[in-house]
């Protein structure tokens, strides 16, 4: 008797979602969950590429917190024609591809986590904008967190 092929779960809402001036919380685990992140170096190239091609793709990354073992961040579309998958998988593709040819194998899990946000934040500066969250005081002073 044949065994039942794996099937991932799709975890993905309909592709039209991810289009535009949306707000999202995206994390992308490393592969194996290795604790790449507790490099200082290549947490730093992490950023900057993550800086490069939100640029790229037209997104504000409003905040971003690398863990020893994920990437947590939160970015916006910048215009009606930024695109969240295509921004998550050029990063991915990308520094996947240079992680492979500096001899360091796998750097990311196949898939990856998002939250559409409710509300938004003003878009600030430029497509590449980034912000850092300094304190836990940051989150709670943001107003779509406080009641009403």
């Amino acid at each position: 008797m044949p065994t039942p092929a794996f099937q991932r779960k799709n975890i993905r809402l309909p592709a039209e979602r991810y289009l535009g001036r949306g707000l999202y919380f995206i994390t992308l685990c490393f592969h194996g969950r290795r604790r790449f992140g507790a490099n200082p170096r290549l947490t730093r190239w992490i950023i900057d590429e993550l800086r490069t091609h939100s640029a790229t793709c037209e997104f504000l990354v409003h905040a971003y917190c690398v863990m020893p073992d994920h990437l947590h961040a939160m970015a916006a579309g910048a215009s009606e024609t930024s695109n969240l998958l295509k921004f998550v998988m050029n990063f991915k593709q990308e520094t996947a591809a240079e992680f492979v040819r500096r001899g360091s194998g796998s750097l990311w899990q196949f898939k990856f986590y998002d939250h559409i946000l409710r509300g938004t934040i003003p878009p600030t500066g430029s497509p590449g904008t980034f912000g850092r969250i300094r304190s836990a005081k940051d989150c709670a002073a943001n107003p779509a967190t406080t009641p009403s």
